[in-house]
């Protein structure tokens, strides 16, 4: 399959709301809006893949809030899930939320009990009294939701002013979405001199408040990870940092380290089945309860298998396995970027040579289902090749950011529609782009991107080293930049 579609919302409700769900689907398609909900799944399907697929590759989500929803554990994890893929919530309260043994708070509270990790200050579409479809699809038009489906998208830089304990300059860093805050983790700094090059692999981890963008730091205990570059971190589970491997050019790892962030306490769960190789610069991607890994670097060695680490026995045991892929995988290849869509990863970028080597401009699909490699026949005019990028998932296109080239690093904005298999070329940029960079973190956040840090081309010193020649200090980031997406 070359082409991955989806609906502009995912409609979250518990079961016994699902006339009003069904009544809310008709009505918001009357608009014009395409909805999934769960009356798609047919006997035989993969429910738990198909509803994250879906979630995923939808524009925004609507929660149907009731009674009923309050207590139900499975509407929950798709707040939860919706949170961790950036996604806009746009909760519609149906029915007033009472006391029950259940849920010991006031008559008409808000938010649920159990939501107001991602609840607590977001405006509900009150549906009680009167359908108020009208008020809902304005916020739906004021994010965007169904201008996205259609239309070809725009973007612009705007200033960012961070506050509190920002973190110091760094490139590689781990940054990721939990409920209204934004965790940074890890990176790498080095120092040249004339007598050696110092490497610093960062451990420390810091918390983005989403709305006033000031930071601050906090102090696990335990043992943490072997090592905060080249690793890759996630959450899972509720409020779970889970790492994989990690580390550099002389020394990497294959461990799994967990950091609870209830108790700030890190652990390693114990590992079964046959890990992967120690290696660095792999990608891992979360897809319901496996983490699917590929690639990375050990030493002079890269590597372009799949592995996936099950994690439904968390925090206790954790399982990895290979998978056996068919199809013409990608070369083996570091840096590189892996983003589910639907029920694909799609694998852009990366590089096996470290200095001007060629850099594979190609776009590669593993179905999830058929653990089967394939690449579209794109259209459009392929961007330059490149690794160290960031990418992410906005609607049914993929945006990718920055990045080094084969022989500079850039800082372009550049957009894969999935549906289409087309490049986007009349994609519209303003505002003051910030410096062309490698190894940057990024994240989304509704229609928002969020940069921060990285490694430029910029030579701070130069110094002659004996038998080795000319050595430069680049410029380190600790910048916080934001894109916001609209359209065209």
């Amino acid at each position: 399959m070359e082409s991955v579609t989806g609906a502009d919302l995912f409609i979250s409700y518990a079961h016994a709301d699902r006339e009003i769900a069904l009544k809310l689907k008709e009505d918001l398609e009357r608009q014009g809006l395409t909805c999934w909900m769960d009356t798609h799944l047919r006997t035989g399907d993969d429910w738990e893949m198909l509803l994250e697929e879906n979630l995923t590759f939808s524009k925004g989500v609507v929660a149907l809030v009731t009674p009923s929803y309050e207590i139900s554990e499975s509407c929950r994890n798709e707040i939860r899930l919706s949170l961790n893929r950036g996604k806009r919530i746009f909760p519609v309260l149906a029915s007033t939320l009472k006391q029950t043994p259940k849920v010991p708070l006031p008559d008409d509270h808000w938010p649920p009990h159990g939501f107001g990790f991602a609840l607590a200050r977001t405006q509900y579409n009150d549906f009680r009294k009167n359908w108020m479809l009208p008020s809902l699809m304005k916020d739906l038009e004021a994010y965007g939701v169904k201008k996205f489906a259609s239309s070809r998208l725009a973007a612009e830089w705007l200033p960012a002013t961070q506050g509190g304990e920002i973190p110091g300059v760094r490139f590689g860093s781990a940054f990721f979405n939990y409920g209204t805050q934004t965790v940074l983790y890890g990176g790498c700094t080095y120092e040249m001199f004339p007598e050696r090059q110092d490497v610093i692999e960062h451990s420390d981890i810091f918390f983005l408040n989403n709305e006033t963008l000031v930071w601050s730091k906090v102090a696990p205990t335990g043992k943490p990870h072997s090592s905060g570059y080249g690793c890759s971190a996630l959450l899972c589970g509720e409020g779970k940092m889970l790492c994989i491997g990690g580390g550099n050019y002389a020394k990497s790892y294959n461990d799994v380290t967990i950091l609870d962030f209830a108790t700030m306490v890190w652990s390693p769960p114990t590992v079964e089945g046959s890990p992967p190789s120690t290696r660095y610069g792999h990608t891992a991607t979360l897809v319901n309860k496996k983490v699917y890994v590929f690639g990375g670097r050990q030493g002079s060695e890269y590597f372009d298998d799949v592995h996936v680490l099950d994690i439904s026995g968390l925090p206790q045991t954790v399982r990895w396995s290979k998978v056996e892929t068919k199809g013409t995988a990608p070369s083996p290849r570091y840096q590189s970027t892996a983003t589910l869509v639907g029920g694909y990863l799609l694998v852009y970028g990366g590089s096996k040579i470290d200095v001007e080597g060629e850099i594979d401009q190609d776009i590669h699909l593993l179905d999830l289902h058929k653990n089967q490699w394939t690449v579209p026949s794109a259209q459009g005019q392929a961007p330059a090749g490149r690794r160290q990028h960031s990418a992410v998932l906005v609607g049914h296109r993929v945006l990718f950011y920055g990045g080094k080239g084969k022989k500079a690093s850039l800082g372009d904005v550049v957009i894969y529609d999935t549906q289409n298999c087309e490049w986007q070329s009349n994609f519209v940029l303003g505002g003051t782009s910030p410096p062309a960079r490698g190894l940057v973190a990024a994240v989304q956040r509704g229609n928002q991107l969020l940069v921060f840090g990285g490694l430029t081309d910029t030579v701070v010193r130069t110094f002659e080293v004996q038998g080795k020649g000319t050595e430069s200090q680049l410029l380190h980031l600790n910048d916080l930049s934001i894109l916001e997406i609209s359209t065209s």
